[in-house]
């Protein structure tokens, strides 16, 4: 498994984060493996300096097995088209696709929130995951948290809420271990 020093499997997961409004947490099935030997070190050096070169040129090479995560729908030719700011936030966005299906969301939605102030810090933060860093910059493409783990990470998530008994954590804590199974992380985002 590659690993970054911005977000390493063994690195502690964010912890509670605190919410005025709403929001809907949605988890996903992400093949880590796969986005830490091929994107991942694109996006930490675009985060890091804020250049999308690499980035277009990465859509463009897979465009055919991208998603729009909006509009779940393939990646048109004319995907620049539709950008609205074209930053780096919004091509990631829009790179991340290969490594997970925008449809199959399998997180908590709407109920994150009130879930994640009834469990202990722990076990919150296994909802959650680590976030992604290039220099200062934090990957948020909704600019309302986005959060990854790797399998090892998601398998000890798993294992964190065995003791969990709320029928919602029973099926993420499930989700999870299914991810972990298949050698494969988690990406969640709001």
């Amino acid at each position: 498994m590659t690993q970054n020093p911005e977000l390493r499997p063994d690195s502690p997961p964010n912890t509670r984060v605190s919410i005025s409004m709403s929001m809907d947490h949605k988890a996903f099935a992400f093949d880590w493996d796969a986005f830490a030997s091929e994107l991942l070190p694109i996006l930490t050096q675009a985060l890091e300096t804020s250049d999308t070169a690499a980035l277009k040129a990465f859509i463009e090479e897979h465009r055919e097995s991208l998603v729009d995560p909006i509009a779940e729908d393939l990646l048109a030719e004319d995907w620049q088209d539709t950008l609205v700011s074209g930053d780096v936030q919004e091509l990631a966005d829009l790179a991340l696709t290969k490594y997970y299906e925008p449809t199959e969301d399998c997180g908590l939605g709407e109920w994150w929130d009130e879930i994640n102030k009834s469990l202990a810090p722990a076990a919150g933060a296994a909802l959650l995951g680590s976030p992604l860093k290039g220099g200062s910059q934090v990957f948020d493409p909704g600019r309302m948290g986005a959060y990854f783990q790797s399998p090892a990470q998601t398998a000890a998530s798993a294992k964190t809420m065995e003791m969990i008994s709320l029928p919602d954590v029973e099926e993420y804590r499930d989700f999870l271990k299914g991810c972990a199974a298949d050698g494969m992380g988690v990406y969640v985002t709001f």
